[in-house]
């Protein structure tokens, strides 16, 4: 049977591997084609590929997925006694999210978009970034959803933790 913090770190670990791989993959078949992504798409077409729209849409979609999934995931970890809550209790702000494992995935997601991305955004803006080369934007963008995917996975198991029987 897991500590807490040992299956905090394995699920961590482990989203930091996935969200690489998915980011990566989904950014090199979909993007490839483009020699640049703007910050920005252009005016006459809002759903062209470009950063902003790639950061925020993704990282709520990322928020949304990783606690849907991890909840249920260490619920039925807690349910199977793969992991040991004994002692376990929730602190920090962790502990104001919704009990509602749908609600708590949609402020998640919210949460994602807005705090996590929104200021990236805004910061390359600032930086006077207008535009990336394809290749370099898919390993950054890769390298951004691992980082936020581990970050995800660390509130979302540690939350659902605390509402597993």
């Amino acid at each position: 049977m897991k500590s807490p913090r040992a299956y905090l770190v394995e699920q961590v670990s482990v989203n930091i591997v996935i969200n690489f791989i998915i980011a990566y993959f989904i950014a090199k078949t979909t993007l490839a084609a483009l020699q640049v992504i703007p910050m920005q798409a252009p005016h006459g077409d809002p759903l062209a590929p470009n950063m902003a729209g790639d950061l925020l849409v993704g990282s709520f979609l990322a928020g949304l997925i990783i606690t849907l999934l991890l909840s249920k995931i260490t619920h039925w970890n807690v349910r199977n006694s793969k992991v040991d809550k004994t002692g376990f209790e929730l602190t920090g702000w962790i502990r104001l999210l919704p009990q509602s494992t749908f609600k708590r995935s949609l402020l998640v997601g919210v949460f994602a978009a807005l705090i996590l991305a929104m200021p990236v955004i805004i910061i390359m803006n600032m930086l006077g970034i207008h535009q990336a080369a394809t290749g370099d934007y898919i390993l950054i963008h890769a390298v951004y959803a691992a980082i936020i995917g581990g970050a995800l996975a660390y509130i979302a198991s540690k939350r659902a933790l605390a509402d597993s029987q």
